[in-house]
């Protein structure tokens, strides 16, 4: 089951920044819908729990920005990311984290993120990156 906050699969007609959130804490993501709601940029914001439900959602609504864990059910975010970039290699990952091991960073870094951030550390000014990112 794929967990969506819009049900619109293109947005980008009204220039708005399309949005998928990839991670299996419902309070990481819900504090991440909270943060995105006071934004009039970026919409839709789709959501997903594992990496099924990622594959399915990102091939179906062509999201501009992506936000993904490391430690996600089935394949891990490292992986997903590379999927993702081989897929659309033009899109934008954000790798949010607990998990802020230098090795990680690398990684995620040599597959195309864009960012790499710690939870803890950079949640707050996660909106303005993407309306940054997004133009």
């Amino acid at each position: 089951m794929k967990i969506m906050d819009q049900v619109s699969s293109d947005d980008s007609s009204s220039g708005q920044i399309g949005l998928l959130i990839v991670d299996d804490s419902e309070f990481i993501r819900e504090r991440l819908v909270a943060l995105f709601d006071e934004s009039d940029k970026i919409r839709p914001v789709f959501q997903a729990r594992n990496s099924s439900e990622a594959y399915e959602i990102f091939n179906s609504s062509t999201p501009d920005i992506v936000i993904l864990d490391i430690n996600i059910p089935g394949d891990n975010g490292i992986k997903v990311l590379e999927k993702f970039k081989k897929i659309r290699p033009g899109v934008k990952i954000i790798v949010l984290t607990n998990y802020g091991y230098e090795q990680y960073r690398i990684r995620c870094l040599e597959l195309g993120a864009d960012y790499f951030f710690e939870k803890a550390a950079n949640m707050n000014h996660i909106v303005e990156i993407c309306e940054t990112m997004g133009k």
